[in-house]
């Protein structure tokens, strides 16, 4: 079974993302593709291309410590393994067409609200698109477009998961921001995540550690196969 994970949200608990992926992989559930938009965006990032736990938490810590800075981010994106753990699909929109930016290595589009770029030797510019606005000011430019985060706009980004032809779908969504553009954001991810085959949505009560992480992971196991496997 091909099992696909979009993640999504900028709560507290959105920076142990990467935690989702080592506790499904550990039921033998591990995603083959992963989809992210958000803040979850960075730690997948770094999880997908194989960086043990320790050291994604230590660039993600240092990342979000300072998201002001640019040269934060390249230095995040330094020195990233040729390996790749499972297919990574991260997301954006540009907020005067509605046109969708999609960073994919495999995937193709010919529509023409859908552009896929190559993510490998760009994976700078498209964590920042995809992070935009909580990570650093305005939005990413990219020739005719101004890029922000693709919840902005659609929610949870499902479609690069259905397009690779993944045949489960998981969606979580971290909640917890506290201003209103960004709470705006997390409630159209949890509404458009819902169409995926299992969702949870993870406050920062529940997903702010990543001892807590793996405890709803394990205490949730049962649903997961049900609804992941059969």
């Amino acid at each position: 079974m091909k099992i696909g994970l979009a993640c999504s949200g900028c709560g507290p608990g959105a920076q142990y993302a990467y935690i989702l992926a080592e506790e499904l992989t550990y039921l033998s559930l591990g995603p083959e593709m992963i989809s992210c938009n958000s803040l979850p965006a960075a730690p997948m990032l770094l999880w997908s291309r194989g960086l043990p736990t320790d050291e994604i938490k230590k660039r993600t810590d240092r990342l979000f410590q300072e998201k002001e800075s640019n040269q934060a981010l390249s230095c995040f994106c330094t020195g990233l393994p040729c390996i790749q753990r499972c297919a990574l699909a991260l997301n954006s929109v540009d907020l005067q067409t509605g046109t969708v930016v999609t960073w994919a290595d495999g995937l193709h589009s010919k529509a023409g609200n859908l552009k896929v770029k190559p993510l490998r030797g760009a994976e700078k510019k498209a964590l920042s698109a995809a992070m935009k606005p909580w990570y650093g000011k305005g939005t990413e430019k990219l020739g005719k477009f101004q890029l922000c985060d693709f919840s902005a706009r659609y929610g949870c980004p499902l479609f690069p998961l259905k397009m690779a032809g993944m045949e489960r779908i998981l969606s979580v969504v971290f909640t917890g921001q506290k201003d209103p553009a960004g709470a705006a954001c997390e409630s159209l991810s949890a509404l458009t995540g819902k169409h995926a085959d299992l969702q949870y949505v993870l406050s920062p009560s529940k997903a702010q550690e990543p001892e807590k992480i793996k405890k709803f992971f394990l205490d949730h196991q049962d649903e997961l196969y049900e609804k992941l496997l059969f």
